[in-house]
């Protein structure tokens, strides 16, 4: 018997030959199997033509050629290709089931081979992936970096790795650990780069979040130290916006206290620019990340203020200070330069906010401790420890550097009778006025204090007593001026004597206390000077 093409029986009537001779059609090429006794098969690639109308049977040509070795030869490729096809998909199902992105592009950065993950991990089917390059699919900066990475593997066929990060379809930056490797001919040419990426957005996320909470700890560690130190509540503030500044990694940073619904006070303040000035007040108008927080309570951002806003930051974050229940204020940072705030800010600040508000709370007590045992309650001036401070500093100071330091005592004139007459809540009210109106005769520098009932102490660094004796002079003849309501005038006595008069601090305010009696018993309302030759 004979075979088909296909090895299949191939019946005698159906025999090239025997076809043209029964129905004297041509057949061309029409290849036929021939077994041999030793189960070989013989394989022809036969041609018929007949020769004349005379039939049927028609008469005919037969041609053949042996095409056995090319047949095998053809059989041998088939099963080749289909064993290579074989191993693609097994390749491509092993690259498949790996956890980590497999890819293969050419030396014109064009994607051959993909894998699930590497699709999955790019949030593309593969057919928008194959052939095209990597400055068409990824960011530039992304290509730039990979770029630099991969030279040693153009240049030197060495295979390196290094991490990336990368915008994810989830929204989402992930990381990934990189590696680049070098695919060559069998001389050796380099003809593809390979790659595997390996997602390690889990561990790198969970490394830096302990990073930041590392940070977080060691910031809140030196604030607690400067309060046990006790350094003073302004330093603990600018402390703590220092902090928060940092752990951001922004540039300017602010505590500020909620004084009313219109105004903050910024309490501690830092900034990377040692030029910048900030200002003293906040307005809570709605247009800054602390304005936010006053409304809402929590933690708030602004990645862009108004352009007519002060001069400050661009963009700012901030996060209440909560305290014995209520909010005391904020804890702020913002960015002065270009870009964006972190995607975690108000998260962050929120952590440290809650964790330094304790140390914050603790500044702030003891601040106004410290403002209550320096200061008089009734007139809010420094009470008579403070003056004494004071003075102890400025006469030091004066004696080294050579320079002018003068005290003015003063005694409200017939204060009792006041009391007598009015009472002494009015006798309080006249004391208090009494000292609002000194106090606006005062200079900065100068130092008014109340040292008795109704006796008050006026130090003036850098002040002759000639000087301090027009001051206070000035100052007596206004308040005189002004009647004090029901209470109608007021008048004051008082004695001059600078530290060039005295020579030290205690003689100081014995001679001016001696000058101010004199003025006393000479009449009242009126200044007497110490001087060597009037003692």
């Amino acid at each position: 018997g004979s075979l088909d093409s296909l090895g299949n029986p191939l019946p005698s009537d159906l025999l090239p030959a025997e076809t043209t001779r029964l129905t004297g059609e041509d057949r061309t090429e029409v290849e036929v199997g021939f077994p041999g006794a030793a189960g070989d098969v013989r394989w022809l690639r036969i041609s018929t033509r007949r020769l004349s109308d005379e039939g049927p049977p028609y008469p005919c040509l037969v041609s053949f050629v042996d095409v056995t070795a090319a047949r095998l030869t053809r059989e041998e490729l088939r099963i080749a290709e289909e064993q290579s096809r074989t191993d693609r998909v097994r390749l491509q199902s092993i690259l498949d089931h790996l956890p980590l992105g497999i890819y293969l592009r050419d030396l014109n950065e064009r994607y051959q081979v993909v894998n699930a993950h590497f699709v999955r991990e790019f949030g593309r089917p593969s057919d928008e992936i194959i052939g095209r390059t990597a400055h068409e699919l990824h960011p530039e900066a992304l290509v730039d970096w990979a770029e630099d990475l991969e030279r040693p593997v153009r240049e030197r066929g060495e295979t390196v790795s290094g991490e990336s990060i990368a915008p994810h379809p989830d929204g989402t930056d992930h990381y990934h650990w990189i590696i680049k490797y070098p695919v060559t001919d069998d001389d050796g040419k380099l003809i593809s780069i390979g790659g595997a990426i390996l997602d390690i957005t889990d561990r790198r996320r969970a490394e830096l979040a302990l990073a930041d909470a590392e940070a977080e700890q060691a910031a809140l560690r030196r604030v607690a130290t400067a309060v046990a130190q006790d350094v003073g509540a302004a330093a603990v503030f600018d402390l703590v916006a220092e902090e928060l500044a940092r752990l951001l990694g922004l540039d300017v940073g602010i505590v500020t206290r909620f004084e009313n619904a219109d105004e903050a006070s910024i309490v501690g303040s830092w900034s990377a620019d040692a030029t910048m000035t900030l200002p003293e007040t906040l307005k809570l108008d709605g247009t800054n990340a602390s304005s936010q927080v006053a409304v809402t309570g929590r933690a708030a951002r602004v990645d862009e203020y108004p352009a007519n806003a002060p001069t400050g930051p661009s963009a700012g974050v901030a996060a209440p200070i909560t305290i014995a229940g209520k909010l005391w204020g904020t804890v702020a940072a913002g960015r002065t330069r270009s870009g964006t705030l972190p995607s975690h800010a108000e998260e962050r600040a929120t952590n440290f906010a809650d964790l330094a508000a304790t140390a914050i709370g603790n500044a702030d007590a003891w601040q106004a401790l410290a403002r209550q045992a320096a200061t008089d309650a009734l007139t809010g001036l420094p009470n008579y420890r403070t003056f004494h401070d004071r003075l102890a500093v400025e006469s030091e100071r004066a004696a080294r550097y050579g320079r002018e330091l003068s005290l003015v005592l003063l005694d409200i004139d017939a204060f009792k009778s006041i009391n007598d007459q009015h009472g002494h809540g009015t006798g309080d009210t006249v004391l208090a006025e009494f000292a609002q109106r000194l106090t606006t005769q005062a200079r900065t520098s100068d130092l008014v204090a109340r040292v008795g009932g109704e006796e008050f102490a006026w130090l003036l660094p850098e002040t002759s007593a000639a000087v301090a004796y027009a001051v206070i002079e000035r100052a007596r003849k206004a308040i005189e001026q002004m009647p004090f309501g029901a209470v109608g005038t007021v008048t004051l006595s008082a004695g001059v004597c600078s530290l060039a008069e005295s020579g030290v601090a205690g003689t100081l305010v014995q001679f001016a206390d001696a000058a101010m009696y004199r003025a006393k018993a000479g009449g009242r309302n009126a200044t007497f000077r110490h001087t060597a030759a009037a003692p």
